[in-house]
């Protein structure tokens, strides 16, 4: 007779070698039945099957439960993230290697800066390839009073103060008779 241990054992190992053997054939680790989606494990309506448990699995929790499971969870995230950058790849997808000088690839760099534009144009804030063309500010956005302008009043003072503080702070070259001095000058060991 075998104890509780020895079947849960038992039953580890089979289901390991069973979805291991689904996985090398392409088959869905969960029905076996079907073929898995590219890049995953499962067919579609396991896959849909799984999404639906896990969201009425959240939805049961407490306030307080979910924000412990969404702490775990982004820690888990950073922790991936930071396997991938040790390992050489893409810290988004962790699929490719990152562009030079980045830490995401040039495919998720792209989306990236898509969505964030989405995000901000949602938000209410003009794009920047929308600026300085004689409706909206260049710098902050804001329509300008003139049109035709590329910048605001507020702004304009800010960057007729900017200009005065670096004309006063510039340091200027010597004239080209000083410069022609020293070049040209006289009165060397040889002389």
């Amino acid at each position: 007779m075998q104890t509780r241990e020895e079947r849960n054992e038992y039953k580890r190992r089979y289901n390991k070698e069973r979805a291991e053997f689904l996985r090398a054939n392409g088959l869905c680790a969960w029905c076996g039945k079907s073929k898995a989606m590219d890049g995953l494990r499962l067919c579609y309506d396991c896959w849909c099957k799984s999404a639906e448990s896990h969201a009425a699995a959240y939805r049961r929790l407490t306030p307080e439960q979910k924000k412990e499971r969404n702490a775990q969870l982004k820690e888990y995230r950073r922790q991936q993230r930071r396997s991938w950058r040790a390992a050489g790849l893409c810290s988004k997808c962790g699929q490719r290697k990152p562009a030079p000088g980045r830490k995401q690839c040039t495919d998720c760099l792209i989306k990236s800066r898509r969505n964030a534009q989405k995000r901000r144009i949602e938000n209410g804030t003009i794009p920047r390839f929308l600026r300085g063309k004689g409706e909206y500010c260049y710098f902050c956005g804001k329509r300008v009073e003139v049109e035709g302008d590329k910048v605001c009043k507020k702004c304009h003072e800010r960057l007729i103060e900017q200009a005065a503080h670096a004309r006063e702070n510039i340091k200027r070259p010597p004239s080209w008779e000083a410069d022609n001095s020293r070049v040209f000058q006289r009165g060397g060991k040889n002389d």
